[in-house]
């Protein structure tokens, strides 16, 4: 377990280096496994009931490690009803751009200074807008995605294993884990849930408590502005004042989650994790 985790963390802090040393390297194109960007709007049925299955992914480029990009084949292939879609940065700030370019979060996702909070912004925004499922790139669901969402469900949540940070009091007893944050690496939604509006309001509402602030913990900032803190308070004011539509997955998907794709640690010999960052201002 010690080797382990040593091993870990020269994966993380030299990814290049231990990406040849592993066999992970060169790096190979996924590019096959989804479609391209320019037509996706075309294909989103507006009417569709349910949520539409589009499973909506980003990352800066199409190569990832050997053993990263198998992953990603076998979870698009345990799910031949649905369409894969990769949006890099210039794909995500074009859709921001001509969909949410009148909207109040548009001055949000282009003063982020850090890329989660694009990230985290573009899955709410793209969801909302024409409805599917969310991924990080180095997460999926070791089952077929049929298994645990019924074609009439509307939203579809899990919990992480972690507990509420200090700060955040327990949800609504509505809920069937009170006591724990809602993960935002993977979820779905059918277009224009309300709750997906309400996240994507209160990011512009908070956005003047962080406009130019330098932070002593920049990833503690994005998790409140824009990550699973964000959507856990969202979650939580909502289902104290209505009765929420949507399938709640258990922890991390009963179960079935993997947040932590082998070999996906390779994808950071293209970019630095953001997680290393200390302080710094993440919106100006």
């Amino acid at each position: 377990m010690v080797f382990k985790r040593y091993l870990d963390s020269l994966c993380v802090r030299y990814p290049r280096v231990m990406a040849r040393l592993m066999g992970e390297w060169p790096l190979v194109s996924v590019a096959n496994l989804y479609k391209k960007v320019e037509v996706a709007s075309c294909l989103v049925d507006a009417h569709e009931l349910g949520i539409p299955r589009n499973i909506y992914q980003t990352w800066l480029q199409p190569e990832l490690g050997k053993s990263h990009a198998a992953t990603l084949a076998h979870f698009k292939a345990m799910n031949p009803d649905c369409s894969f879609w990769l949006y890099g940065s210039a794909d995500m700030d074009a859709y921001m751009q001509q969909y949410y370019g009148t909207h109040p979060i548009y001055e949000v996702y282009t003063s982020a200074q850090f890329g989660p909070v694009k990230t985290d912004i573009w899955r709410y925004c793209i969801l909302f807008e024409r409805g599917g499922f969310y991924f990080d790139i180095n997460k999926m669901v070791d089952v077929p995605l049929n298994t645990i969402v019924d074609p009439t469900d509307v939203a579809v949540i899990s919990y992480e294993k972690n507990p509420l940070p200090a700060y955040l009091p327990e949800g609504s007893a509505a809920l069937a884990h009170p006591d724990r944050l809602i993960l935002n690496w993977g979820f779905g939604f059918a277009k224009g849930h309300p709750l997906l509006a309400a996240v994507i309001n209160n990011i512009v509402g908070d956005y003047p408590k962080f406009k130019n602030v330098r932070v002593p913990n920049v990833k503690e900032a994005v998790l409140n502005l824009t990550g699973p803190h964000q959507l856990t308070k969202t979650i939580h004011a909502l289902a104290a004042s209505t009765k929420l539509n949507m399938c709640e997955a258990g922890v991390d998907f009963y179960g079935h989650g993997n947040a932590n794709i082998r070999g996906s640690w390779v994808r950071y010999a293209a970019m630095t994790s953001y997680s290393r960052a200390t302080d710094g201002v993440i919106v100006t």
